[in-house]
């Protein structure tokens, strides 16, 4: 019986999950066919970053003056590496990367200054452990974390395709973050359980934290 009302309880979330998304795109549908948005994306998205593309075209002429050297020449590699199909892949795998490292969220934060404190991330710094077990406890257990998996890397899209890590495309990634710190902390307070103090010394550096902040941003 306890099987049953959780097989349908997942299923009740599961379906309004599914509705809210469908209502969303709906929503969102609009958005996409206005007039100026294709030409939006056509400035911001880095596959069509001639940045880009002078770099990656800088890479293949090191490339190629490296092998060319070689006795028999293998320019070949470079060819193979640097090309119109490949190249776009690897644009998009190292943005991709960029966007994946704890960097931004807990060190360095966004390059523009008007948009984050200088060599500062998102989330303070001692969070960070919190955020590595919580991290290893949601791809431990896929099946049941995948919807905020998903959502976390769904939230990545928008400033992926961009190119730098942009921490106003990265907000709609705060709430998955936010659940990845939760689940880090749960684990943590529960393995350190015969030390009764760390929920009042997380707070405690917590609060240390913010009045830095406070004092020092405002």
């Amino acid at each position: 019986l306890l099987f049953y009302k959780q097989l349908k309880q997942k299923k009740i979330f599961l379906k309004n999950t599914c509705l809210i998304l469908l209502l969303s795109l709906l929503l969102s549908l609009p958005g996409f066919f206005a007039k100026g948005s294709s030409g939006r994306l056509n400035q911001t998205l880095i596959l069509n970053s001639t940045e880009y593309k002078y770099l990656y075209k800088h890479y293949e002429n090191n490339c190629h003056n490296t092998f060319i050297e070689i006795n028999p020449p293998l320019t070949f590699i470079c060819r193979l590496k640097y090309n119109k199909y490949s190249t776009p892949v690897l644009i998009s795998v190292d943005s991709l990367i960029k966007h994946l490292s704890p960097d931004f969220l807990f060190f360095s934060g966004d390059e523009g200054a008007f948009r984050n404190p200088t060599q500062s991330g998102h989330f303070y710094v001692f969070l960070f452990p919190f955020w590595m077990v919580g991290s290893l406890i949601l791809f431990k257990n896929f099946k049941k974390y995948y919807i905020p998996i998903l959502g976390y890397i769904l939230a990545l899209l928008p400033s992926t395709v961009s190119g730098e890590p942009h921490a106003t495309r990265l907000s709609i990634l705060i709430p998955f973050a936010l659940v990845t710190l939760i689940l880090g902390y749960q684990t943590l307070r529960v393995y350190f359980k015969k030390f009764k103090y760390f929920p009042q010394i997380f707070t405690l550096v917590t609060g240390i934290c913010l009045a830095s902040f406070v004092l020092n941003y405002s």
